[in-house]
């Protein structure tokens, strides 16, 4: 929807997909920009140890903007596309297709289930909190589509052998995207692919349980205990619900192998932020929240590196230093595992891609 004031006209608040015409121009940039746009932004990913990243929601225009690039080498990192519904169906009818490459990967199909939890948006079983004025007490927030529509996607994508990847915040929202999962693992049992739920912010004990029957990977937003954990105990979820966001500890317990990630723009893309945020349980006023949900640094390391390329489908080639494995590995100054209580001040001195040193850049082997 469109937010307007008390007259009726326009404030500026775009919620969820109310923006996507925007965000398709803002996006029509020329060969130049992209290029710039690309180029820094590899250098960014780099600089923080990071050698594969994903676009986690691309659509058509993103992919043919993204596509020389890709052809040409001129992207250092592996870079994994996942695209939107509509672009994965382009791809289907052959609209486009991704350059063959060892730092080129197709990766999930990217659908969307509700908005954020911040944004009320996000849909819950229980009401929020507390609500704007302009919104009904027993406000839940919303579903981005109807479950038959999500279901039908789903099923439609599993059934063709692709993996896909469920944006989910509120516990309504998962319990919608597991219900989906659930039509397409019994129209066609015989797929092995394993799909992916993307921050499952809210998940209870029972729908992480359901997520291990269904052979589901969840990939919490844990810094959200950081970036929004005070204004979700005091605001949009209230102390009990707030303490149990990206329940790791529970995920562990239950079987799962989940991965973290920092859905960047949204916040900043900083491995050793998350893992520091999976252990510490910290808010940005320096409150612990949900301390029972922490889990050890090395778990949370292997959400990040291991079970992060476990989840692409990768494990084969990435995701560990060991013989036979691709050469990308990051040099960082410090130990993690001894200073990871002073994250910040850890700084990558080089990172490299397939034995390749790319960052910092022009310096001699």
């Amino acid at each position: 929807y469109y937010g307007r004031d008390d007259d009726g006209r326009l404030n500026g608040l775009l919620a969820e997909t109310a923006f996507n015409p925007v965000r398709a121009n803002l996006l029509k940039l020329s060969a130049m920009d992209g290029y710039r746009v690309m180029r820094r932004a590899s250098r960014l990913y780099l600089s923080r140890g990071i050698t594969f990243a994903q676009n986690g929601l691309a659509d058509t225009t993103t992919i043919k903007a993204l596509v020389p690039a890709l052809r040409f080498g001129l992207i250092p990192l592996r870079l994994s596309i996942w695209p939107d519904a509509a672009a994965e169906q382009a791809r289907q009818d052959g609209q486009w297709t991704l350059p063959e490459g060892e730092r080129v990967h197709l990766g999930s199909v990217k659908l969307v289930s509700d908005g954020s939890l911040q944004g009320y948006t996000g849909f819950l079983n229980d009401p929020y909190f507390t609500v704007p004025e302009d919104h009904p007490p027993e406000y839940l927030g919303f579903p981005n589509q109807s479950p038959q529509q999500l279901s039908e996607q789903v099923v439609e994508f599993h059934c063709a052998g692709r993996q896909t990847a469920i944006h989910a915040n509120g516990d309504a929202a998962i319990t919608m995207s597991l219900d989906a999962v659930a039509a397409a693992r019994q129209q066609c049992p015989d797929v092995t692919v394993q799909p992916v739920l993307i921050h499952a912010q809210m998940a209870t004990g029972e729908q992480l349980t359901r997520m291990q029957g269904l052979d589901v990977i969840p990939s919490f937003f844990n810094n959200h205990v950081y970036y929004w954990g005070d204004r979700h105990r005091d605001i949009f979820l209230g102390p009990e619900r707030a303490a149990r966001i990206s329940p790791l500890a529970e995920a562990a317990d239950a079987g799962l192998r989940f991965t973290l990630h920092a859905d960047s723009p949204v916040v900043p893309f900083q491995p050793l932020q998350l893992a520091w945020n999976a252990v510490q349980r910290r808010t940005a006023s320096g409150a612990m929240l949900g301390p029972e949900q922490a889990i050890p640094l090395e778990r949370a390391l292997q959400a990040v590196t291991v079970d992060a390329a476990r989840q692409l489908g990768v494990a084969d080639r990435v995701g560990q230093l060991r013989i036979g494995m691709r050469a990308d590995l990051v040099w960082l100054d410090r130990d993690p595992r001894e200073f990871i209580g002073d994250w910040s001040s850890i700084q990558v001195r080089g990172t490299w891609v397939d034995g390749v040193r790319r960052y910092p850049e022009r310096i001699a082997e």
